[in-house]
């Protein structure tokens, strides 16, 4: 099987290495092109990856803002894409900067997905829970590049965009995958700050989230953490642009889960 890897990175100097060693130590598999796409690092991060030879391309940020899970990133992470999009691979993966693999990774997930028919999977963090498959995450993310080229080869520049890849798949007959006992580390914490939520809330109503799934998702949320539900509930009531092209698939996908949920 061959890969391509995206890497956005922002001042993981000191991280990097370890991801790299892990991606680099990936057995069963073919490692087409790797790149890291730098946004704006002050430290070392350029010369670090390029010590492990990968491609880099540099931005130029002006914000010190933690622009994780805004469109921002999502043209960080299409930046590297572009270089890959003619680069000949089976499976295209998007890697977090702090993300460490197990040595099987990769062999396993994609034969996996070959085997069941998956365009889009990942595993799981250790620590954190996937109570769902559309719950794929977005740093270890495994896609199919033969797919994803049908549908642009990029991410939509707009809230919610790795959600949106997941619901695109689904509504167009595709399986998606989350595979729990692929558990992999990462070097820090995943950020589950109130700006985080409001974050997310904007992504559900740029996806049509249902208003009932919503609320009742901001709630039960509030009840162990107050802030963080309003800031959800924020998020989702600010205007945003829709994803015309699933948002009804969506919203008759919460639907479905609503009425299961009440039966």
């Amino acid at each position: 099987m061959k890969v391509n890897v995206v890497i956005p990175a922002r001042n993981e100097e000191r991280r990097l290495p370890s991801t790299l060693f892990s991606l680099f130590a990936q057995e069963g598999v073919e490692l087409s092109k790797v790149v890291v796409v730098d946004d704006g690092s002050s430290d070392r991060t350029v010369g670090v990856a390029k010590e492990f030879g990968v491609e880099v391309i540099r931005t130029n940020r002006r914000s010190e803002t933690n622009l994780a899970g805004t469109p921002y990133m999502a043209r960080v992470i299409n930046l590297g894409l572009s270089r890959l999009m003619n680069v000949e691979s089976d499976f295209t993966m998007i890697l977090g900067a702090d993300h460490l693999l197990p040595p099987y990774y990769l062999k396993e997930i994609t034969s996996r997905m070959m085997k069941e028919g998956v365009v889009i999977a990942s595993g799981i963090i250790e620590g954190e829970v996937a109570r769902k498959d559309i719950d794929v995450r977005g740093s270890g993310r495994v896609i199919s590049t033969s797919w994803f080229k049908e549908v642009g080869y990029k991410y939509p520049e707009n809230w919610g965009f790795e959600a949106w890849l997941v619901y695109k798949a689904l509504s167009m007959g595709k399986r998606v995958k989350v595979y729990r006992d692929l558990i992999t580390r990462t070097q820090r914490k995943t950020a589950t700050s109130p700006i985080r939520y409001y974050y997310w809330g904007k992504g559900m109503r740029a996806l049509g989230y249902h208003p009932l799934y919503s609320l009742g998702r901001a709630t039960l949320i509030a009840v162990k953490d107050r802030v963080k539900g309003l800031y959800l509930l924020r998020g989702y009531l600010s205007r945003v642009d829709y994803y015309f092209d699933i948002k009804h698939f969506v919203k008759g996908y919460q639907t479905r889960l609503l009425l299961k949920l009440i039966l």
